[in-house]
């Protein structure tokens, strides 16, 4: 039977610990990424070894397991840039006793986390490797293996059989592609023709890594909505209100690179997305030649 909570907001608590502890120890506010493995694997190590549960809201998301910001009403996220966010605390410290076990479990696990993920490249993707450990599916770690492959590679010379190389990554991924997600197979199938043979056609590395980053973000709003924890049903709601819009964002996206990396493929499926795509522009330009200037 799980540990009861207590009326102290651990989450908050931990919250407040780690960006203050932080802060300290670096002189700056912590990364949005740091924090989000923080929390993760707190709640990871009191559930498994304590059996304390501190109702921590989070989903499996883009980069791993994250919180879900509206249910930290007392953080504040900076958006630096479109990758890279800084959390800071806001209001009043939250109350708590320090004779508290809970509060003992989570000072400990603070300071050790601090010292063994540092803020740097290396501290930070060592958390992301150790979440990913957790993933609930063989898919999420190795459509990982191809991403990041894909972002080393576009940073650097590409080597003789780097091809080779990320055709056995992709082959391997897509093979893992889970069953519960028949409703983007459409999608899914779409991404595969088209990335293959960009794969086989000498299309640069940084267009492969946009065509896969692209569809990892799509397949990412159906991941958080079915794992996920502690996450009202509000914002559920919402999560589901977004679909339609992002698979027809996402459609359109890879029908354009399509053509833009496949117009001489014979595929039939990669034929039907060029179709589609010229079938929704013509659409769009009947709309706009049918608009009263």
């Amino acid at each position: 039977m799980k540990q009861a909570r207590s009326k102290t907001d651990y989450v908050k608590l931990a919250s407040f610990l780690y960006i203050r502890e932080f802060s300290k120890e670096f002189g700056h506010e912590v990364s949005g990424v740091l924090f989000n493995k923080y929390l993760t694997l707190l709640n990871h190590v009191l559930k498994q070894e304590r059996n304390i549960d501190i109702k921590l809201a989070h989903c499996w998301y883009r980069w791993g397991d994250v919180v879900v910001r509206q249910s930290l009403p007392y953080t504040h996220w900076t958006h630096s840039d479109l990758n890279f966010t800084q959390v800071s605390f806001i209001g009043k410290e939250p109350d708590y006793s320090e004779d508290d076990p809970v509060y003992g479990y989570i000072s400990a696990f603070t300071e050790q986390f601090i010292h063994r993920y540092r803020d740097d490249r290396e501290g930070v993707e060592s958390a992301v490797d150790d979440i990913y450990e957790q993933a609930p599916l063989d898919f999420q770690r190795n459509y990982k293996k191809l991403r990041e492959s894909l972002k080393i590679s576009r940073n650097n010379i590409p080597y003789d059989n780097v091809i080779d190389y990320l055709r056995g990554l992709f082959s391997t991924a897509m093979d893992s592609f889970p069953e519960g997600f028949r409703n983007i197979r459409n999608q899914k199938d779409s991404f595969s023709a088209v990335f293959a043979y960009a794969l086989d056609n000498n299309v640069p590395i940084d267009k492969l890594f946009d065509i896969s980053e692209d569809f990892w973000f799509f397949f990412c709003y159906h991941l958080r909505l079915k794992y996920h924890e502690n996450v009202s049903a509000n914002i559920i709601s919402n999560w589901k209100s977004s679909l339609d819009i992002e698979t027809r964002r996402y459609d359109a996206s890879i029908q354009n690179y399509a053509y833009e990396c496949c117009r001489d493929s014979q595929d039939p499926a990669i034929m039907k997305l060029l179709k589609a795509r010229t079938e929704r522009l013509d659409e769009l330009d009947a709309l706009m030649n049918g608009m009263d200037w």
